[in-house]
């Protein structure tokens, strides 16, 4: 099997939140993303980059359509990172829901949730995994 070109390229994901500035602080305390001021409409949505270059969007919930989406905390998202221990620290201060951190095949990780509930898996690759 010949590897292909992917046709389309992921660049952002959009959470709906309860309180956008408050997943904002979250987000930027606990991971170090970076607010996009000049992308970002605020109050209702903001745009935060990642070092990847896929951005996170925050989007105030109730701007949207019902029965369109099924509302905050149903989607799982994946951070990798070299500073595991003091992602865990900091998010564990933030005072939200975290797994202890434990060892894997592919190197260590742990599990959380954000303000509102959506499952964030933290780890960090094995030197030969990377």
């Amino acid at each position: 099997m010949t590897q292909r070109e992917p046709a389309v390229f992921l660049r952002n994901v959009n959470l709906l939140v309860r309180d956008v500035d408050y997943a904002r602080r979250f987000y930027e305390e606990t991971l170090g993303l970076i607010l996009d001021e000049r992308r970002s409409a605020l109050p209702a949505m903001l745009i935060l980059q990642t070092p990847g270059g896929c951005t996170l969007s925050l989007k105030d919930a109730t701007t949207e359509e019902p029965g369109k989406v099924t509302g905050p905390g149903d989607v799982e998202l994946g951070f990798e990172t070299k500073a595991l221990d003091e992602v865990h620290a900091a998010m564990t201060s933030f005072g939200v829901k975290v797994t202890a951190i434990v060892e894997q095949g592919f190197g260590r990780t742990f599990d959380g949730l954000d303000p509102d509930g959506h499952h964030l898996v933290v780890y960090t690759l094995r030197q030969e995994n990377r």
